[in-house]
This record gives structure tokens, sequence and C-alpha cells, in this order.
């Protein structure tokens, strides 16, 4: 259970509130530590190849950020069925993963920079995927409820 925090949760029964750009942007740099602590783990940690960890640490940031952008962000649009819906998020994700991850191996492979900080090789293509995927996932995922006549 995600602790309550006054004014942080963006729900019905809230009239004061952050915007929920704020919010999803609050949560991607959550994700971000996620993402960050996975691709250090893995490639300083375990000696994996930076391009193979970066697969695997987007993927866990992205499923960190839908659980927490399902119980915050848009926990008045959730839906009940979460299993279809981190399925739609990741899928609708993937289009901001794969700029992500594009720009990420284009700074790594291509920057004496990249070859020697890719921790900070992460920055440039999450900041632009962030904007991309907050659209994406407002208008596809996270879709309002409709109200049913029939009651």
């Amino acid at each position: 259970m995600i602790a309550r925090i006054p004014g942080l949760f963006c729900t019905r029964h809230r009239p004061h509130r952050l915007p929920r750009v704020l919010v999803f942007a609050a949560v991607s740099g959550l994700a971000f530590g996620v993402d960050m602590s996975v691709l250090a783990v893995l490639v300083h940690g375990l000696g994996w190849p930076g391009l193979v960890s970066r697969i695997v640490s987007i993927v866990s940031a992205t499923s960190s950020s839908w659980f927490v952008n399902r119980h915050a962000t848009f926990a008045a649009r959730a839906g009940p069925g979460w299993g279809r819906e981190w399925l739609r998020y990741l899928a609708v994700n993937a289009i901001g993963m794969g700029l992500n991850y594009g720009i990420y191996a284009l700074i790594v492979a291509g920057t004496v920079f990249g070859k020697t900080h890719s921790l900070l090789a992460v920055v440039p293509g999450g900041v632009l995927a962030m904007g991309l995927n907050y659209g994406l996932t407002r208008r596809w995922v996270f879709v309002a409820r409709r109200l049913s006549s029939h009651r």
C-alpha cells in the first residue's frame, strides 16, 4: 500500500492537488532511480554489458512507474483490470522506451563520455521519453472511466 500524502495523489476526492503532469514527473524521477539502480547493479555489480543491462533497467523502471502512476497520478482514472492496463502501459511506453534506448545507445556507442559514464548517458533519453510517455499514457492507458446509465 502506498502511503497517502496530502496533495500528492490526484483523486476525485481532493479538490486541491498538484497538477497531474507534476505528479507524473515526480513518478518519473522515482522510475529514474529504479532505472539507475538496476543499471548500476547489472553493469558495475555483475559486469553485464551496458546495452543489455539497459533493456532490463528500462523494463524495471517502466513497471515501477506504471504501479505508482496507477495509484497516484491517475488513481481516479485507473481501471479494475490491472493486468491489461499494465500491458497497455508497457505497449504504449515502448515508444518512449525505444527513444530512450536509442539515444542511450548512440551516446554509449558513439562517444567517449558514454563509454566512461554509462549511468549519466541515461539522462537525455529519459527526459525526452518522459514527455512523450505522459501524453501517450494519459491518452491511451489511463482513460477516464465513463459513467454508466445503468446502475
